[in-house]
């Protein structure tokens, strides 16, 4: 079994960290990774196969540069979350890149998922990934927020018709005080 690296000596993380004001007013680094994220996904996994495309994720999260997503170890928690509901409609506030959606994706076939992102550029990233991945038939991202004075809440309602048919499952990822 291969020993991973450290994160925190990585000048991704530094990067990061020194980035923090931006991060937690935009959801980007600032320096261009999640962008560089999409197009590693395109060029390292396969087209049409999810589990290869979080494979390529993880990859790139190791060893190009760091990323603010649950990441593979957490990851493996979600997935037994999911596996052990069988959730068939699922809700995840805070998209960033799509990761945890795919995972999701990967977890529940079955499942229609639905992830509110609050910053437009990452939608499109995520949206980018989980096309290549072929899952986007499955998973909608909508630019939003629950912070939102209820904007978001009525798309909900209205276009995913979530008060007759429930989610079965809400994933909060980012930005928890919002969610309260």
């Amino acid at each position: 079994m291969s020993k991973k690296k450290n994160p925190f000596l990585r000048w991704s993380v530094w990067r990061m960290i020194l980035g923090a004001p931006r991060l937690l007013k935009t959801w980007q680094v600032g320096d261009g990774r999640e962008a560089q994220l999409a197009q590693y996904v395109i060029e390292n996994g396969s087209a049409g196969n999810p589990e290869d495309c979080v494979r390529a994720i993880d990859e790139f999260a190791w060893n190009k540069k760091f990323l603010i997503n649950v990441g593979d170890e957490k990851g493996q928690i979600l997935d037994d979350a999911i596996t052990q509901t069988n959730p068939k409609r699922i809700l995840e506030l805070g998209t960033y890149c799509g990761y945890s959606a795919l995972r999701m994706a990967v977890a529940a076939p079955e499942a229609k998922i639905v992830s509110i992102e609050f910053n437009e550029a990452n939608a499109e990233i995520a949206r980018r990934i989980l096309s290549h991945a072929g899952v986007s038939d499955r998973v909608e991202v909508v630019v939003g927020t629950l912070g939102d004075g209820g904007k978001t809440i009525e798309s909900l309602k209205k276009d995913f018709n979530a008060v007759e048919e429930p989610f079965f499952l809400v994933f909060i990822d980012h930005d928890k005080d919002q969610y309260l």
